[in-house]
């Protein structure tokens, strides 16, 4: 959907989302309470999720966490929905940490991009994230597991909450879904164990204490961190290309993400010149018809390459991108987290092994 379509959504649900803001504390409280059961496991539980519908990094940041799980010499899964594609309850393993094995027309785009990011992290998807995280576990030899995009999947128990918020795009002014962009009310942030602002490197040092200030009451002054998006490189999509090549004197930018302008700005802040660009609704699945549409607008712009984003580039894959002339490039996304952040990680994990060991 584009803007102006969740511009009319979100005018035409506005009556509605004091009731829909009700439901979901409601549902909060019946897991609180024990009236909905919810299920701890074996192994550790972190989360990283998302009050808000989207566009706040939070695949650059699961990669990110099982890096820094894998350093450590932790081995993590990562659990998701697989939104998009076709797993339905699962569980269904994407990778057992050798790439993926299904593509996003199956398993969803983000959790292929991420299999194909993540060499020995395995990645199961389904709307079960329960049976997921334990085929992980069981079969998997999950150490951890990383739950994308679970903040609102309550059936699920965690060590850690972490909560995205994007810094160009804060939440505290927005309405409940349908009326607006958050997925249940601001308050529900008590749940937290922290939040993360994403994006932080447009924001100065004063609008960041200001955030500080205004998250801590709502979260019981938990932590507040932040991470800044930095390009790690620019490649063609074609891997075999890599040898010649060379960076676009212009280009032409296009995606299907929650917030478009991140990865416009991102890409400008690399020093690339961007001729103009298309933005697609969140997910979009491309087909050859996008790619002609695509190279005859950017060379009307005078581009000489087509730049995307890595969510995007694995639904590319299976497109016969020989048809155009102009080279397709992917901007790969590395944050720079706050080092509190992993401290407050590893603290947890250790933790939890004290406890386990003292329950033995």
């Amino acid at each position: 959907m584009d803007k102006t379509g969740r511009r009319l959504l979100f005018r035409l649900g506005a009556p509605l989302s004091p009731l829909y803001a009700f439901i979901m504390r409601m549902r909060s409280k019946a897991y609180a309470s024990g009236l909905f059961a919810s299920y701890g496991l074996s192994r550790p539980v972190i989360c990283v999720g998302n009050i808000s519908m989207g566009g706040t990094g939070k695949s650059p940041h699961v990669i990110w966490l099982c890096r820094k799980l894998v350093k450590a010499g932790i081995r993590p899964a990562v659990v998701s929905r697989g939104y998009g594609g076709r797993a339905g309850k699962g569980p269904l393993v994407v990778s057992n940490g050798t790439g993926p094995e299904v593509g996003p027309q199956v398993a969803g785009d983000e959790p292929v991009m991420i299999a194909g990011r993540l060499a020995g992290v395995p990645v199961v998807v389904g709307s079960d994230r329960v049976a997921s995280a334990r085929l992980a576990i069981s079969r998997l030899g999950a150490e951890v597991i990383v739950l994308d995009d679970g903040f609102q999947h309550l059936r699920l128990r965690r060590d850690l909450d972490i909560v995205l918020i994007a810094a160009t795009r804060s939440p505290l002014q927005e309405k409940v879904f349908p009326g607006g962009e958050l997925r249940e009310p601001i308050d529900a942030l008590c749940r937290a164990s922290c939040v993360l602002v994403t994006r932080a490197e447009c924001i100065t040092r004063d609008e960041r204490q200001t955030l500080v200030r205004e998250f801590g009451p709502l979260l019981g002054n938990r932590p507040v961190f932040f991470s800044k998006n930095r390009v790690s490189e620019i490649r063609p999509l074609k891997e075999k290309e890599n040898r010649k090549f060379t960076s676009p004197r212009t280009a032409f930018a296009f995606c299907g993400l929650g917030d478009p302008g991140s990865f416009l700005a991102t890409l400008k802040a690399s020093g690339v010149r961007v001729a103009g660009h298309r933005w697609f609704a969140d997910h979009h699945k491309y087909a050859d018809r996008d790619l002609c549409n695509l190279a005859v607008q950017a060379q009307k712009a005078g581009a000489d390459a087509l730049v995307t984003t890595a969510k995007d580039a694995v639904k590319l894959a299976g497109l016969d991108v020989e048809k155009i002339s102009l080279k397709i490039l992917v901007m790969e996304i590395e944050p720079d987290v706050d080092r509190e952040l992993w401290s407050l990680i590893d603290n947890t994990l250790k933790r939890d092994e004290e406890e386990q060991q003292a329950d033995r």
